[in-house]
């Protein structure tokens, strides 16, 4: 899906200034196992995982990727089997076909993976060369029988389990949580996705923590120009210096059952990974981190749904729910807005 490689348009993997080993995450009692993430100077995610409990790489979190990765040069250095099967991996801006490995082990915290890694052929894939590999749904939704519950919290840089929402500290928010079910496009691909209204129009919107912008396929961008959003072209530069012209459009507002973004604008393409999926006909928008840097995403492994979590609920004091729940209640309204952009 909108995995691995050709996510090099607009945006790079910087170094980062950290990595955190697994056995650095921690689980206090009745709380939930949290895992640190770092960040990039340009906006991404990524935390350490272990191979086949002998070595440990840092890779980056990308919701948007059906299937995990390692780079070439990882996959040499551990001297694994190359699975002969070839996999056609569809990506934001083309489509590749990827050698796939069997990994007896990929580990972080609470979470186990067995099974099929692409090996990143393309040297593009990962820009910055202390970056092994990405992770998908694949590794984050498996081993569902324990930790039930994934939040993934940006506002807060970390990735937290736990088997009840309790663990979380939600206390008497729980039953504003609003959720959405995650879509299984077949072959067990499973994406992170919610109904979303794009200035008035239905949309799928697809939650896609491996860019730092908004990208609207063709279809959306053509309804959205019927009501008078204007489509424009710019010049930008991808990680190799090369210009490239592209259209892009000012969204106005986008809106779920219980939140409202503002994105300053949206790049215009049709992403070969839509095309895969069958979205390029419908109205679709891939939602980067500039829309969800402030907020949190917990995910139910086992019923496979999906809810936000504000920065207003993350970071609401105590105290303000103390003696009346007045002030507690609002906090996922749909009044919430965050602003962001392609930049």
């Amino acid at each position: 899906m909108l995995t691995t490689f050709s996510k090099v348009l607009l945006t790079s993997v910087a170094i980062f200034t950290a990595h955190v080993s697994p056995s650095e995450a921690v689980q206090k009692e009745n709380a939930a196992f949290t895992i640190p993430l770092t960040r990039s100077i340009d906006g991404l995610y990524a935390f350490d995982i272990s191979i086949n409990d002998s070595t440990t790489i840092p890779v980056i979190l990308d919701t948007a990727a059906s299937m995990s990765a390692v780079r070439k040069s990882t996959f040499s250095q551990l001297k694994l089997e190359r699975h002969v099967a070839n996999r056609m991996v569809h990506g934001l801006i083309g489509s590749e076909l990827s050698d796939t490995v069997v990994m007896e082990a990929l580990s972080a915290g609470p979470l186990n993976f067995a099974g099929h890694v692409l090996i990143l052929d393309n040297s593009d894939s990962i820009a910055d060369p202390s970056v092994q590999g990405l992770i998908g749904t694949d590794f984050l939704m498996s081993a569902t029988e324990d930790q039930r519950y994934l939040m993934i919290n940006f506002l807060d840089s970390e990735l937290s389990l736990g088997n009840r929402l309790s663990h979380f500290d939600f206390d008497n928010n729980i039953d504003q949580l609003r959720w959405s079910k995650l879509t299984n496009f077949g072959d067990n691909m499973r994406l992170l996705t919610v109904p979303v209204k794009v200035s008035g129009v239905r949309a799928t919107a697809i939650l896609d923590t491996g860019i730092n912008f908004t990208v609207i396929n063709t279809t959306l961008a053509k309804k959205l120009e019927k009501r008078g959003r204007t489509l424009k072209t710019a010049t930008f530069s991808d990680v190799n210096g090369e210009e490239t012209t592209m259209h892009h459009v000012n969204l106005g507002k986008v809106k779920t059952s219980n939140l409202t973004w503002n994105p300053s604008r949206a790049l215009i393409f049709d992403a070969p990974a839509l095309e895969h999926i069958n979205l390029t006909q419908s109205p679709s928008i891939l939602i980067g981190l500039n829309l969800l840097n402030d907020m949190a995403i917990i995910v139910d492994r086992k019923t496979e749904k999906m809810a936000f979590v504000t920065k207003y609920w993350l970071e609401q004091d105590a105290n303000d729910c103390t003696g009346s729940r007045i002030k507690c209640v609002g906090v996922m309204s749909s009044t919430y807005k965050t602003p962001g952009g392609a930049n």
